[in-house]
């Protein structure tokens, strides 16, 4: 009887082990993307209500960017100033730096400005990472403009991670003009 009971309790052991380990290693992609309608996303800069016309003129927008940047209208940048980082990278280079000194001068010369910093990265790893990512690029400019005197209460960040491409291609080109920090002035 007791050799009866040990086997039923390994098989039982062997069981829930097998079934701990199949569940934890199926993963599901969770699309984080808010899509037009979606009646749960949060208000507030970069949301959907944000985005103007929604989320379903994303395309269209993105389609606009392209052609711009082709026939070499607008630029690269839609915010009031950006700057650019290399590959998985929140390291500000000479050109960022001049740029941010520039940012601070607006600031320095508007007191009641504030600036919004947004943090984005290209289509190269994961949601989670280029989240995480954009925020310690858009927190490594502001660590810098505040270490030029701009008090931290007129700067806010906010990682988009690879959700905005200014480019939506999947080129070394493309992927070089989304890793920025876009700086938005507020009035």
């Amino acid at each position: 009887m007791r050799k009866g009971l040990i086997n039923w309790n390994m098989i039982f052991v062997f069981i829930c082990v097998a079934f701990l380990l199949t569940a934890g290693c199926s993963k599901k992609k969770v699309d984080i993307s808010p899509t037009a309608g979606d009646s749960s996303a949060i208000g507030g800069p970069g949301s959907i209500e944000d985005l103007g016309n929604g989320a379903r003129d994303a395309d269209a927008v993105r389609q606009k960017r392209l052609q711009d940047m082709e026939s070499g209208e607008g630029g690269a940048s839609h915010g009031d100033a950006t700057i650019y980082f290399d590959y998985d990278s929140a390291e500000l280079s000479a050109d960022a730096q001049r740029t941010l000194k520039q940012v601070a001068s607006e600031l320095q010369s508007n007191p009641s400005q504030s600036v919004d910093i947004s943090g984005h990265c290209d289509e190269r790893g994961t949601i989670e990472y280029n989240l995480a990512l954009g925020e310690k690029r858009a927190r490594a400019a502001k660590k810098f403009l505040v270490a030029l005197g701009i008090s931290g209460d007129r700067i806010s960040c906010i990682s988009y991670g690879e959700e905005r491409p200014i480019d939506p291609r999947s080129a070394e080109d493309a992927w070089a003009q989304n890793r920025r920090d876009e700086f938005v002035y507020i009035k």
